[in-house]
C-alpha cells in the first residue's frame, strides 16, 4: 500500500535591500525611497517600521509599507536607523539600514556694532548655534582682505585681538559653511582713542 505526502515547508521572513546598500546620504528636501525584497513562505502578517526604536506610521510625508519606505522632503530629523520587523506562522524576520541626512550651518544672533575704548579686548565669536551636517567649517576676513594682521587672532571658531588700536578698526566677518548651505556675520569695530595733543612748534 502506498501514498504521496505533500512536504509543506515554512520559512520566516528575511530581506534583501534593493538596491544592496546599507547607509544613504541624502540632503534636506530630497525625497527617500528605500524597498526590499521579501523571502518568507507564507508571506509576513504583520509588519512594523521602527526610526531608532520609534516606531514610523504613515503620515503626509511618510508611506510605509511591507517592504519598503518613502520619505518625502527629508529634514534633519529624519536622520536615524531604520529596521523593518514582520513575522509569519514560522517566525520573525528584520533588517536595518541607515539614513543620513546634511543639511546646512546656523549662526546665532551676533552683535554687529561693537564700539571700544583703545587697549580694549575685542572678540568675535562665530561658533554656529547648529553646527550643520557635515560639521561646519569657518573662515574670516578683516575689511574684506583676510584677517592677517599678527595682532588678529583665530582659535576654531574665535577671532580675537587682545588689544585693540585705532588700525583694528573696521569690519570683521566669519563665514561658515559645509558644502550644504553657509551663514555668514559681519561685526563692523569702532575704536575710541583719547585725542592726542598738537605739538607745539617753536618759531625762530
Amino acid at each position: 500500500m502506498s501514498g504521496l505526502a505533500t512536504l509543506y515547508v515554512v520559512y520566516p521572513p528575511s530581506y534583501t535591500p534593493s538596491p544592496s546598500v546599507q547607509s544613504t546620504t541624502l540632503t534636506e528636501g530630497d525625497t527617500f525611497m528605500y524597498n526590499y525584497i521579501i523571502s518568507a513562505d507564507p508571506q509576513p502578517d504583520s509588519y512594523t517600521w521602527r526610526r531608532n526604536g520609534q516606531i514610523i506610521s504613515n503620515s503626509s510625508r511618510i508611506t510605509v509599507t511591507a517592504n519598503s519606505i518613502t520619505i518625502n522632503n527629508v529634514n534633519r530629523s529624519d536622520s536615524g536607523v531604520y529596521t523593518i520587523f514582520s513575522s509569519n506562522v514560522a517566525g520573525n524576520g528584520f533588517a536595518n539600514f541607515t539614513l543620513n541626512v546634511y543639511y546646512p550651518p546656523v549662526l546665532g544672533d551676533i552683535q554687529q556694532s561693537v564700539t571700544l575704548n583703545v587697549g580694549a579686548p575685542f572678540t568675535l565669536n562665530c561658533t554656529p548655534v547648529d553646527e550643520g551636517n557635515p560639521p561646519a567649517n569657518v573662515s574670516f576676513s578683516y575689511n574684506n582682505t583676510g584677517a592677517a594682521e599678527e595682532s588678529v587672532t583665530t582659535t576654531g571658531y574665535v577671532l580675537s585681538v587682545s588689544s585693540v588700536v585705532r588700525n583694528h578698526r573696521g569690519y570683521y566677518s566669519c563665514e561658515v559653511s559645509n558644502g550644504v548651505g553657509r551663514d555668514s556675520v559681519t561685526v563692523q569695530l569702532m575704536v575710541r582713542a583719547p585725542p592726542t595733543t598738537p605739538r607745539q612748534i617753536n618759531s625762530s
